[in-house]
């Protein structure tokens, strides 16, 4: 039971011998092959089951999914055990007999009833698919890499049948596909668009990506963007606060309509290969008409830039107001009231709430008020840490615009301390100037994410000459190099601002 040294961190490794679940036993069977029981039912099996090293007393494993160096990262990050793979969905998945045994060796009884992230390539991806039909209660989200599907969703299927794809209500979806994968001259791009578009209008939470890299049918190529959307899912699925001493509790239901936010997008195609553009995100009901669903702000900022690799043109970003609540159950009174406050991001009745809210003595209300409490925290800080940054590189302009979002924070003094400082530097004689230069600057920057042209190389050459000295021509001599080099260069503002 010794650690193994992996880049994402330590991890303790278990041997799990388990019998065969009693819901896959009785349970679909995938293909023709599998009927053959005696092939695919066994009495036991032992695997290798890994949960990270470094977990502290109390923490909880917040989900299960299958060995892969890709994965390592997130899965050591969150807290997501993994276990060996042994073949296809539902066979070669995440047993509830394995789990079982996990919890008792690993000491983590949480663990048996965690939920699965599966994922799979192509077929494999259908069958992660069918696997979260059959047993959402058991699904925490679905990973699709390259797995077209013809025709329209499927909302109730008995069997599995090849390319073909079934919706599985309180799962999110997330498909990826890269240019270069042609493989039997499907346009898998267009085709997940259409299916995601219309599954979403269905109730299912579907994201559909197109991503910009170079790799072929049976790679699945970079897992940060899954990484990040997961931490978004997860949030929205796994219960804040997972009761202890393996006490059952269960997945929360993700319903597209009302969580999360959404993206519009108009889609392209030359040939097999296939573009978005137009693309808008932003919360629910900002966003019409819907193409498909985000779990959260951080996947829906991180897909923009995808997508834009990828010579997506955006037409609006409104992802930083989209809001992603952690979801809590069986809460008291007391801790309601935060959770609702927390919920609709009013932040400043949050604070006065838990000001004013002693610390409960039941164990789980206690963990559930300590949890809210940390929640608003870090919101706060998150708020004026972004305050203080767009001061230290001189963004008067931005940080201008910034400060008009932080309604529900004023009534927090930590966070009106550091705003009146702002506000003060806004109103002073020296930055006027600025503020007209940042205004006309990002006038111009957001109007070349829609479209671009000769013209606008002129209109940032004349800002770069106005003011030499001010952040805003420094910026704006960084955008006129680069278009003049390449009209469709990048125009992201974190690497503009690194190129000073």
């Amino acid at each position: 039971m010794s650690p193994i040294f992996l880049n994402a961190g330590t991890w303790k490794s278990y041997e799990v011998t388990y019998g065969f679940d009693p819901e896959f036993k009785n349970g679909p069977e995938f293909l023709a092959e599998w009927k053959k029981r005696d092939q695919t039912v066994f009495k036991t099996k032992t695997i290798t089951l890994k949960i990270p090293s470094d977990m502290k007393p109390g923490e909880r494993i917040r989900g299960v999914i299958a060995s892969n160096r890709s994965f390592e990262d997130f899965a050591h990050k969150n807290r997501i055990a993994m276990y060996d793979k042994t073949g296809n969905l539902p066979y070669g998945g995440p047993h509830k007999t394995m789990l079982k045994e996990a919890a008792k060796l690993t000491g983590h009884p949480e663990l048996e009833h965690a939920g699965a992230i599966v994922y799979g390539t192509s077929n494999g991806g259908r069958f992660a698919a069918h696997f979260a039909h059959f047993w959402p209660h058991r699904t925490l989200a679905v990973i699709l890499d390259h797995s077209w599907t013809s025709g329209s969703p499927n909302k109730k299927v008995s069997t599995y049948e090849y390319a073909q794809l079934p919706i599985s209500l309180g799962v999110p979806y997330f498909f990826n596909s890269s240019q270069k994968d042609a493989k039997g001259n499907k346009d898998r791009r267009k085709l997940h668009h259409s299916w995601c578009k219309s599954a979403t209008k269905s109730g299912q939470a579907c994201t559909a990506v197109i991503s910009w890299e170079d790799v072929g049918h049976g790679e699945p190529g970079d897992r940060t963007l899954q990484g990040v959307w997961l931490e978004d899912v997860m949030t929205l699925r796994v219960p804040a606060v997972i009761p202890m001493n393996g006490k059952p509790y269960q997945l929360l239901k993700v319903n597209p309509k009302t969580q999360g936010g959404h993206m519009s997008v108009k889609i392209f195609t030359k040939g097999l290969i296939s573009h978005y553009s137009d693309i808008a995100v932003g919360p629910i009901k900002k966003i019409k008409p819907v193409t498909c669903w985000l779990p959260g702000a951080k996947s829906a900022a991180l897909t923009l830039e995808w997508l834009k690799k990828n010579k997506g043109k955006v037409k609006r970003d409104f992802s930083q107001d989209i809001i992603t609540a952690p979801q809590y159950q069986n809460l008291k009174p007391y801790n309601m009231t935060i959770y609702k406050f927390l919920k609709t991001g009013k932040y400043n009745s949050a604070y006065k709430q838990i000001k004013k809210t002693p610390e409960p003595d039941d164990i789980f209300q206690k963990q559930s008020y300590q949890s809210l409490k940390n929640q608003v925290a870090d919101k706060i800080r998150t708020q004026i840490k972004q305050i203080m940054l767009l001061q230290k590189v001189g963004d008067v302009y931005q940080l201008q615009v910034f400060l008009r979002t932080g309604s529900n924070f004023r009534g927090i003094p930590p966070y009106d301390d550091q705003a009146s400082k702002a506000v003060a530097l806004l109103k002073s004689k020296e930055v006027q100037k600025d503020l007209v230069s940042g205004r006309q600057f990002y006038y111009t920057l957001a109007k070349m994410n829609k479209k671009r042209s000769m013209n606008d190389i002129k209109i940032f050459a004349k800002i770069s000459q106005s003011n030499p000295d001010s952040l805003y021509a420094k910026m704006a001599k960084v955008v006129s190099d680069r278009l003049s080099d390449d009209l469709n260069a990048p125009l992201d503002i974190e690497s503009i601002r690194a190129q000073l």
